[in-house]
């Protein structure tokens, strides 16, 4: 019986436990972007919940730590070559990128705002290769950043980090694209796909080690500097105000640290 334990212990089939907080974090995420939607106003004429001021302020909390927890399982197809990649990790968010962006072209929107014609149809698909589809363009970015980290790979961290930052500034700042542009988004975001992939696996170690009230010290010092930074107008500063940048780049940080804990 003590071998066949053994054996069955080292079996490379044996599912691995899941790690739960990274659930938890990702489940965060969502449910507050679940909160951002439905502020939003669809049929021009609905009752609207009153979650818009709150979830504006969060901006700094939800694609942050998404982006993060979505790299933190990256660091094993980036070692990968890049046909392997495309087959594991980019043609799998592809196709969910493709099908969910018809599924909301021709029902949601069609059955909202009206079918303009197949003419119109067949214009937007095409377009949503070129710039991000509104409600999915999250997907799309998932996509382009394992393309971006794997280029980038062999690089020094130092550089990769360097990079990141400067995306996060250019197109947050809108240098780039459009204001309200969904590259603009996929842009700003890719610094935190990067930390997952570089110190996900050492978070992955350390978080397990963690006692219960450690993890309320980062929310903590999270929600304390989001009312300090507000109370001193850091936060609504003007597009392109250093103290805004610099903020949100504080709490961006703050925020995958709270989540993941």
């Amino acid at each position: 019986p003590s071998v066949s334990v053994a054996s069955e212990s080292q079996n490379p089939l044996t599912p691995k436990p899941r790690e739960r907080w990274i659930d938890v974090a990702k489940g965060i995420a969502i449910i507050l972007v679940v909160f951002l939607h439905s502020s939003f106003d669809y049929l021009g004429d609905s009752h609207v919940w009153r979650w818009e001021e709150l979830s504006s302020i969060l901006e700094t909390f939800r694609m942050p730590l998404f982006f993060f927890t979505a790299g933190i399982f990256a660091s094993g197809a980036l070692s990968k070559s890049f046909r392997e990649l495309l087959n594991t990790r980019v043609f799998r968010f592809a196709w969910l990128y493709v099908l969910w962006s018809v599924i909301g072209i021709f029902t949601i929107e069609r059955l909202f705002v009206g079918f303009d014609g197949w003419g119109a149809f067949a214009l937007e698909f095409l377009q949503m290769f070129v710039m991000p589809y509104g409600s999915t363009w999250f997907i799309y970015a998932i996509a382009v950043y394992f393309i971006a980290a794997w280029l980038i790979r062999k690089l020094p961290l130092i550089l990769q980090l360097v990079i990141g930052v400067a995306a996060t500034i250019l197109f947050h700042y809108n240098l780039f694209t459009p204001p309200d542009s969904e590259w603009a988004k996929v842009g700003e975001y890719f610094l935190f796909f990067l930390l997952a992939v570089e110190f996900g696996p050492r978070l992955r170690r350390f978080v397990p080690t963690l006692r219960w009230w450690h993890t309320l010290i980062a929310p903590a010092v999270y929600v304390g500097l989001l009312v300090l930074l507000h109370e001193l107008g850091w936060i609504d500063a003007g597009d392109g105000s250093v103290k805004g940048m610099i903020s949100w780049f504080a709490l961006s940080v703050l925020a995958v640290a709270a989540g993941s804990s």
